[in-house]
């Protein structure tokens, strides 16, 4: 296609708005299109603007692509994106956190936590883990005439199905964020890192 962006276009916006309902953030599809086309929209400014931001870091994502793998450097860029000047913006965008945090119940404290992540120390060795998963022996490539045998579908299908949840996993493992109170930031990040895997 001569642009194939017109395709992709109503893609992004329906991922941004489904993904950010997730986190509490109320805007319709409908919405998002009229305040991009600078309409008056009855809907708080905030959550417009978490939105259009996940807007902007799929694109950016997808750009990107052109010239880095799925990385590292790419989720970092995407976090960037999508916590400037929205709720969490002060848990340092774009970069990892420097304190142990957890996840649990509301009121939970570091010795109740359900989950938690590795210590600061560890995340740089975690994340060259990730990278390596990401790009080892890359799925075999197809003839469009050629059909498969059945054991060379079985690879690929297992090769997709384990690396595609991938970004989600890295994320709850090593979440950005300065306090334990910034949470939101991490599963937004790897929402916003799921949709590129098939583009990769």
């Amino acid at each position: 296609l001569p642009n194939p962006h017109i395709l992709i276009r109503p893609f992004v916006r329906r991922e941004a708005v489904l993904s950010s309902k997730i986190e509490g953030t109320q805007a319709t599809l409908g919405e998002l299109l009229a305040a991009e086309a600078g309409a008056t929209v009855d809907r708080s400014p905030d959550d417009l603007r978490e939105v259009g931001n996940y807007v902007v870091a799929l694109e950016h994502g997808i750009s990107r692509l052109k010239k880095l793998p799925l990385c590292v450097r790419l989720a970092r860029e995407l976090h960037e994106k999508l916590m400037t000047g929205v709720r969490g913006h002060r848990a340092a965008p774009g970069q990892f956190r420097k304190i142990q945090n957890w996840i649990g119940k509301p009121g939970s404290t570091i010795a109740t936590a359900s989950y938690m992540p590795p210590p600061p120390g560890e995340i740089e060795p975690c994340l060259a883990a990730w990278e390596g998963f990401m790009h080892e022996s890359a799925p075999p490539q197809y003839s469009p005439i050629t059909k498969p045998d059945f054991d060379q579908v079985s690879e690929l299908s297992k090769t997709s199905v384990l690396r595609n949840p991938a970004p989600q996993l890295f994320d709850r493992t090593v979440p950005p964020g300065k306090r334990p109170a910034d949470l939101t930031a991490t599963p937004r990040a790897s929402r916003a890192t799921s949709p590129l895997f098939p583009m990769v």
